[in-house]
């Protein structure tokens, strides 16, 4: 699917808000945070440090992103589940935040449900491989 550059940016600084939404970046989150900033095509060191100063940032407000078209939303409610799940636990501040998500885009509440049950269903498998931003393509 191709992205808007917009949306391509504001997809990896949503997941970033989340990982910093239970207040703990576990090394599995950050792996995981890794693997999609190199599918998005951002540098490695962009990456780090991103993810190394997402804690502290006050100039990134906690606002769920408001992507262009609610199908990008749906991408990134699927990879922030799996995010979430990395370190085998989604926190209720997580779910709640990607919840927001949802609602942002008018996205249904059955389809959130069953997503978040899916994609934990899933999570012996594994996440990276099914990872949504590996299809996203930014022009």
């Amino acid at each position: 699917m191709k992205i808007s550059l917009a949306d391509h940016g504001l997809y990896y600084k949503g997941l970033l808000i989340l990982i910093r939404t239970d207040r703990k970046i576990d090394t599995a989150e950050r792996e995981m945070m890794l693997r999609i900033g190199k599918a998005l095509g951002f540098e490695k060191t962009f990456c780090e440090q991103a993810i190394r100063e997402i804690l502290d940032n006050e100039h990134i407000a906690d606002d769920p992103p408001h992507f262009s078209n609610p199908e990008i939303a749906r991408f990134f409610i699927r990879d922030g589940v799996r995010v979430a799940l990395a370190d085998k636990h989604i926190d209720d501040s997580e779910l709640a935040w990607l919840k927001s998500v949802a609602d942002v885009h008018n996205l249904d509440d059955v389809w959130f449900t069953e997503t978040v049950t899916e994609i934990e269903r899933q999570a012996g498998n594994d996440p990276e491989s099914s990872l949504e931003a590996t299809r996203l393509r930014w022009h």
